[in-house]
């Protein structure tokens, strides 16, 4: 069983997507599994960040790996059986415990899925919360900066070609979840605990926007246009507060505000062959076109390209002090200095599944 079942419902949406994009009467391409580039830019051969804490991450096996962040001392954390699967790692702010997704297949091959924490150690682990209905899917849970409070994005299906997605928060001790956000998802907190970023998706048009807003939902805020890029996922509260990080597929679809003008090489990635201007056979990518990683400041107003490396459907995590970008990917873990935007390879085995560092 693959270990995102639950994700079906965001892979059919993006694909949707990608039909409605193409040329009228032009066969849309059969999305099919693809290796991510090799990074552009890299540290000279031997000059490896130094690099402390560890990464957790999934690569699909529905395992959760713990791994030091100097690519040594891998080991299992969570081990997934013949039935029961993980998913959707996150650290506690003192690193001590981690909550994830647990999904179970029942006999009628429906899933049971509910959300745990478990001791960095592999002790303890317990169940916080449970769907209210069999086919609700939890994923992308995120702490509060106190370890209280763990939010997450409770989703269900609405046939025919629909999706309901809210943010719920939960006691990080356990209890019954409450509503914070309607149509909202991927929650990200703010380091003062006083802001969360999160993603909104338009299921008609199956575009996406990034959105900021009070702890409570309060005074949500739109920063990322829902057209501005073809698809956008996991936005990450930056540490200094300033900014979102987040991933992006495609280059940039319209001007963005303080950002560098788009390489000629980026706008025609989406296209492999062209008869007067018109694009005849759309490149395809097993996550839509090459990924990368963008900062976009609180005011929406700044826009910054912070990795070149066009990788397949990354998943990032910030260092402490917000100097270097971690993001786990179909090659593996990679980490990159914001500043200068060189990028270092520390694991080769790669995934799709969720990831973090501590």
């Amino acid at each position: 069983m693959n270990s995102h079942t639950h994700t079906l419902p965001y892979i059919f949406a993006f694909t949707l997507a990608l039909a409605a994009c193409a040329p009228q009467g032009m066969p849309v391409p059969t999305l099919a599994p693809t290796r991510a580039a090799t990074p552009v830019s890299a540290l000279p051969a031997g000059q490896k960040p130094t690099l402390t804490g560890q990464f957790v991450f999934t690569i699909g096996d529905g395992t959760l790996w713990l791994l030091d962040a100097n690519g040594e001392n891998k080991r299992a954390l969570f081990t997934a059986t013949s039935d029961t699967y993980a998913d959707f790692p996150a650290f506690s702010p003192d690193g001590k415990q981690v909550t994830f997704v647990s999904s179970k297949v029942n006999a009628d091959g429906s899933l049971a899925m509910d959300l745990r924490v478990i001791g960095a150690d592999g002790a303890n682990t317990r169940v916080i919360a449970s769907p209210e209905y069999p086919k609700i899917a939890f994923s992308n849970p995120s702490w509060s900066p106190d370890g209280s409070q763990i939010y997450f994005t409770q989703s269900y299906i609405i046939p025919p070609a629909s999706q309901h997605d809210e943010i719920d928060r939960v006691s990080a001790s356990g209890g019954t979840p409450d509503k914070v956000i309607e149509d909202a998802r991927e929650p990200s907190i703010s380091a003062d605990g006083k802001k969360i970023a999160f993603l909104r998706s338009d299921y008609t048009t199956y575009l996406t926007g990034l959105w900021i807003a009070d702890i409570d939902g309060k005074n949500a805020k739109q920063l990322v246009d829902n057209d501005a890029f073809l698809y956008i996922s996991t936005p990450r509260y930056a540490p200094d507060l300033q900014s979102i990080l987040f991933a992006a597929s495609g280059a940039p679809r319209k001007k963005l505000p303080g950002a560098l003008a788009t390489r000629e090489k980026d706008a025609a990635d989406s296209c492999w062959f062209t008869i007067l201007s018109a694009c005849v056979i759309t490149r395809a990518y097993a996550h839509g076109l090459p990924w990368d990683m963008w900062i976009v400041s609180v005011d929406g107003q700044k826009f910054q390209k912070v990795t070149d490396v066009g990788t397949d459907n990354p998943q990032p995590a910030w260092s402490r002090d917000g100097k270097l970008i971690a993001f786990f990917d179909a090659n593996g873990i990679w980490v990159s200095d914001r500043a200068t935007r060189l990028v270092n390879q520390i694991y080769k085995n790669g995934g799709f599944g969720g990831f973090d560092w501590r």
